[in-house]
């Protein structure tokens, strides 16, 4: 199985040719090619992968995790000196 998700093959500098070859020649050879998006799906079958061999499997959040408590959340504010009605703005995101 081959992923692609980290933008390594877009990258411009002067290896990543090469490496984008020999990603290419080993891929040919995966049962799989596991992209996390359409977009990613289409990338890699431009690369000429077997459209056969490629299978979507999106990122995932599990909710439950996320379901807050509303004791460590007032909590929160109160440290933070946020009012129970204030906004709360954030983001989660892998910055790289």
């Amino acid at each position: 199985m081959v992923t692609e998700r980290c933008g390594v093959r877009s990258n411009p500098r002067l290896g990543s040719a090469l490496y984008r070859k020999i990603e290419d020649y080993f891929t040919r050879y995966a049962d799989w090619v596991v992209p996390n998006s359409r977009a990613g799906e289409s990338y890699v079958k431009d690369r000429g992968i077997d459209p056969a061999r490629v299978k979507v499997i999106y990122n995932g959040i599990n909710l439950r995790r996320l379901t807050p408590d509303p004791v460590a959340v007032a909590d929160i504010r109160r440290r933070m000196g946020v009012p129970a009605d204030g906004k709360v703005v954030g983001i989660t995101a892998s910055l790289t």
